[in-house]
C-alpha cells in the first residue's frame, strides 16, 4: 500500500519547467509558443542556478569565518599551522565574498525569478479570456514587456560594473603615479 502511495507522490511532483508548459501550452502560434517556452525556461534555470550560487556563497562566506575563530582559540601550540590555515581561509572568504559582489547573484536571482513570476501571471490571465488573435498580440506585448524591461535592469546592472571598473581602474593608476 505505500509503494502504491509513493508512486502516486512522485507522479504528482511536476517540475517548474513542466508547470510553466501547462500556461503556454495551448497558444496555437508555433513562434509565440517557441518563444515564450525559451525564454520562460531560461528564467527558471537561470533563477535557480544564481539562487544556488547565493546561498552557496554566503554560508561559505558565514561559515568560514566561524572555523578561522575556532581554529585561533584551539589551536593553541601549531601557531605556525594556524597562522597558514587563518591565511588560506581568509584568502578563501575575500574570495567567495568577491564573487558574490561581483557575479550579483542574489540580485540576478531576484530579477530573474521577479520575470519568470510575471511571465506566469500573464500566461494564467490570458488563458482565462477567449482566444482570439487579438489576445495573443496582447499577451505577447505584455511579455515582450516584462522581458524587456528584465533586459533593461540586466544592462544598467552592467554598466554600473562597467563604471566600478573603471573607477578601480583610475584609483590604480593615481596611485602608481603617486606612489
Amino acid at each position: 500500500m505505500s509503494e502504491t502511495t509513493d508512486d502516486n507522490q512522485k507522479k504528482s511532483k511536476t517540475t517548474e519547467i513542466e508547470e510553466f508548459e501547462s500556461l503556454y501550452r495551448n497558444i496555437q502560434n508555433d513562434v509565440v509558443r517557441e518563444r515564450i517556452k525559451s525564454t520562460g525556461e531560461w528564467y527558471i534555470r537561470h533563477a535557480k542556478l544564481y539562487k544556488i550560487l547565493f546561498y552557496v556563497f554566503s554560508i561559505i562566506s558565514i561559515v568560514l569565518p566561524l572555523v578561522i575563530s575556532s581554529i585561533n582559540v584551539l589551536g593553541t601550540g601549531h601557531e605556525n599551522e594556524i597562522r597558514v590555515v587563518t591565511t588560506i581561509t581568509s584568502a578563501i572568504v575575500s574570495l567567495i565574498t568577491a564573487l558574490l559582489t561581483f557575479t550579483k547573484c542574489g540580485e540576478k536571482w531576484t530579477l530573474y525569478r521577479s520575470t519568470i513570476e510575471m511571465m506566469k501571471s500573464e500566461l494564467a490571465l490570458y488563458s482565462c479570456k477567449k482566444r482570439t488573435d487579438e489576445e495573443l498580440e496582447k499577451l505577447v506585448f505584455k511579455l515582450e514587456k516584462i522581458m524587456n524591461q528584465e533586459h533593461n535592469k540586466w544592462r544598467k546592472m552592467q554598466q554600473e560594473d562597467e563604471a566600478l571598473d573603471e573607477s578601480i581602474e583610475d584609483c590604480t593608476k593615481q596611485k602608481i603615479r603617486n606612489g
